[in-house]
């Protein structure tokens, strides 16, 4: 299992000394829409149910929601259907783990069996109407970015409140598309798409790189992962980080919030925002069971390098 993540754009523009205006509109705009939801303010994010990540000034304003990506409680919302089939992968892969451990290839305890994982939202997490539709009508075009098993990349834009095109080079959570009648609803038209590339590329260079694989993954770097990536990037001036993770940067199936993804990350340059409603206990501790477990083979390692280091000098005292 790769990396998952879904993320939103806000168009800022090509002015520079207008992106800072833009991000204070953003960030007032999703206030307002969930206040008015009957959402409450917290400041927090252990005591919200939902929470953003507004990036800085920039082209494109990044937008990180915590719905879009596994919770602390486990609950991934999304297709129930493809998220079941990951988590079965992810509990095989923690299976393996535990062999591998009972086998001696692990050192420390051995890890407790995950618990069980629901997919299905709660009420507290369903948002009060779509943000992305909200934010293209009130204030510029947006482009929702999803990544899925660092295999399937898909875009979808949205402008004046309504969803105008979407790309995807394969089918989620990592399969290629079976038939052109599938792939169908996820061809691009790049014309649509020309009024946001940076300046200086053309439609003619996005048409050339966002292609689908069909029937099977082609050979080379068409329709690839990698290649899309890389060269959507560059066309839109994206940002990486953000396009690789939302509010939690989710790598094998270890969710956690997107400061702790990278050593250094510069979370004094983004503005969050929780919500919660009303009576709820909050989300919790992001640290996930199999976080805790981690850490917990990770301290059981160093205690059994610190007791061999001490029998060592001890011998070696005991020697001279």
């Amino acid at each position: 299992m790769g990396c998952d993540a879904t993320s939103r754009w806000v168009f800022a523009g090509d002015r520079v000394h207008a992106r800072a205006r833009v991000r204070d509109h953003v960030c007032a705009i999703v206030r307002r829409h969930f206040l008015d939801g009957g959402y409450e303010r917290v400041r927090s994010e252990r005591a919200a149910d939902r929470s953003f990540a507004i990036g800085p000034p920039a082209r494109w304003i990044w937008i990180g929601d915590s719905r879009d990506t596994i919770d602390s409680d486990g609950r991934r919302h999304g297709d129930p259907a493809q998220l079941r089939h990951k988590l079965d992968l992810s509990r095989v892969a923690a299976a393996m783990r535990r062999r591998d451990t009972k086998r001696g290839r692990g050192r420390g305890r051995r890890p407790a069996p995950a618990p069980e994982r629901s997919c299905e939202p709660t009420p507290e997490h369903v948002p009060p109407g779509e943000l992305a539709p909200l934010l293209s009508r009130l204030l510029a075009p947006v482009i929702q970015t999803r990544v899925s098993d660092d295999a399937i990349i898909q875009f979808t834009l949205f402008e004046r409140g309504e969803e105008v095109d979407r790309y995807a080079n394969g089918k989620s959570p990592w399969y290629c598309f079976k038939s052109e009648e599938e792939a169908a609803p996820f061809r691009p038209h790049p014309e649509r798409w020309g009024h946001l590339l940076s300046p200086g590329r053309t439609v003619a260079e996005l048409a050339a790189v966002w292609k689908q694989a069909i029937g099977r993954w082609p050979d080379g770097d068409e329709a690839s992962f990698r290649h899309v990536k890389k060269v959507s990037l560059e066309l839109f001036d994206l940002d990486f980080i953000g396009l690789m993770m939302g509010y939690t940067y989710n790598p094998e199936g270890v969710c956690r919030p997107y400061y702790r993804a990278r050593k250094r990350f510069p979370r004094h340059e983004y503005r969050e925002l929780h919500f919660r409603r009303p009576g709820s206990p909050g989300r919790g501790d992001w640290r996930t069971t199999r976080d805790q477990q981690l850490d917990g083979v990770k301290a059981s390692r160093g205690r059994f390098k610190n007791i061999r280091s001490r029998g060592r000098r001890r011998s070696g005292s005991a020697g001279s």
